[in-house]
């Protein structure tokens, strides 16, 4: 862009530009060698967006007019914060925590210099093959929570803008590492509030006004509350596969979406399910207010309460397959009912209808005459169709069921039972999200849309489909 660095630049005299690497609302974070050390590092410039122009010749930063205090209020918050963050690598020596190296002070700004993460964004991880399981999405998410943010917070410190571009997974150890810690809100005097939001992913309390009356960093409506949506929020994409619904939204909505009692997301433990939930109360206060809260598993009843389903809804759920996803137990009733009229007629055998038998057994005899005959159950039509699909770790492969499901049905959307068999576990996407699965999976029953899937390692696999529909 125009904005940016040109290669080869140097900054502060030892830092050489090699490329940019992305842009935020407060900077540009630039791809640089370290000259003395023959190292690769992370360096960013304070640029934010929309208060200032960068000049052509001396490639100085120039704020606008009518930002100058700003410009000049959020330069120094931005040193302040680099300074907190290296004060946390020192006291916890952490792995979790991008490790801030230097300041540097030119061009009318200022720049930070930071360790390079050789690694990818959670949510490229995510749709990988390099998650196997959901014990290791949890892992992850506790890492983060007890290794970054509890540091972070315990030293009156909050990101304020966790999402998944800002976390990134190490490629050497595949542990999570927070980056990106330039989004304080910008304040001057209270005369001016610039808010810096990533929609779907922004607590509600970020949209407001949070004015600074005396310029001191007071009177903040965020806090580790704040940083626990938004990692909630985060989750909740890795989980499903798609963002949320911004928060002001769901404020507004009476559909929540809430995890816990999707009955398609049974790999996850329903802890873990329920802390993503509770992160997410689009209130505040309805939400952990601090790390530990979050993850003592003391969820409020009322706060985590299974919802119940709707007439449209699956019935509960009782059972397991072997791949993660739940099957959907078949009505039971009806069963009940035959088998109560079996024993009454068998009842009626053992006490026939004479003046010899006592009278509470005559009541029992009379009430059994009167029950209708046992129907005959029609007989069950089973319709199946079975194919391979070859898959592999690059792409998602569609497995072609709607286009199957329509040759043997008139309708899509009927009633069927999904089953998947190969040599190894594989990942599946539907619409409900993601999933891991074992090498022979059964689905839930109804499925409202393609069913795709990738291998898991780095191998190609074939699969063999089969599905069983009921008449």
């Amino acid at each position: 862009m125009k904005d940016d660095l040109p290669p080869g630049t140097i900054i502060g005299h030892d830092y050489r530009v090699i490329q940019t690497l992305g842009r935020g609302g407060f900077g540009i974070t630039y791809k640089c060698e370290d000259i003395r050390l023959k190292l690769i590092v992370a360096v960013k410039e304070y640029f934010p967006e929309g208060m200032a122009s960068r000049d052509s010749k001396t490639l100085n930063i120039i704020p606008d007019a009518s930002s100058v205090e700003i410009f000049a209020w959020g330069r120094k918050k931005f040193l302040l914060e680099g300074t907190t963050l290296a004060a946390i690598q020192h006291k916890y020596s952490n792995e979790f925590i991008v490790k801030i190296i230097r300041f540097v002070e030119e061009r009318e700004t200022a720049y930070l210099a930071m360790e390079f993460i050789d690694g990818m964004q959670i949510d490229d991880f995510a749709s990988s093959n390099k998650i196997t399981s959901a014990n290791q999405v949890e892992g992850i998410f506790r890492s983060l929570c007890i290794k970054a943010l509890k540091p972070i917070h315990d030293s009156n410190f909050y990101h304020r803008d966790i999402k998944p571009g800002n976390i990134l997974i190490r490629h050497s150890n595949g542990e999570p590492v927070i980056i990106d810690f330039g989004a304080a809100r910008q304040t001057a005097g209270g005369k001016s509030t610039v808010a810096l939001l990533t929609p779907r992913y922004s607590a509600v309390e970020q949209y407001a006004s949070q004015e600074d009356m005396d310029g001191d960093g007071g009177h903040d409506l965020c806090g580790s509350f704040t940083d626990i949506y938004s990692l909630a929020a985060t989750f909740y994409f890795i989980i499903k596969g798609k963002p949320p619904q911004d928060a002001p939204s769901r404020i507004l909505g009476e559909n929540l979406d809430e995890l816990f009692g999707d009955w398609s997301l049974s790999h996850y433990s329903d802890d873990f399910l329920k802390q993503i939930d509770w992160g997410m109360k689009p209130i505040p206060r309805d939400r952990p207010q601090t790390i530990d809260e979050w993850l003592d598993n003391s969820i409020p009843k009322s706060k985590s309460a299974k919802k119940k389903p709707s007439a449209a809804s699956p019935l509960p759920i009782n059972q397991k397959s072997e791949g993660g996803f739940n099957i959907r137990q078949p009505e039971r009733n009806w069963v009940a009912g035959i088998a109560a009229a079996i024993i009454l007629v068998a009842a009626i055998g053992l006490y026939p209808d004479s003046e010899d038998v006592p009278d509470n057994k005559k009541v029992l005899v009379t009430k059994a005459k009167v029950i209708p005959p046992v129907r005959q159950m029609p007989a069950t039509k089973v319709k199946s169709r079975s194919w391979n699909v070859s898959i592999d770790a690059a792409e998602w492969t569609s497995i072609g069921l709607l286009r199957q499901l329509s040759s043997i049905q008139k309708s899509p959307n009927g009633d069927f039972e999904l089953k998947m068999h190969a040599a190894e576990a594989f990942r599946v996407k539907t619409e409900k999200g993601l999933a891991i699965t074992k090498a022979d999976a059964q689905s839930f029953g109804k499925v409202n849309g393609e069913v795709y899937l990738k291998s898991i390692n780095r191998n190609p696999q074939k699969v063999r489909i089969e599905i069983i529909q009921s008449n």
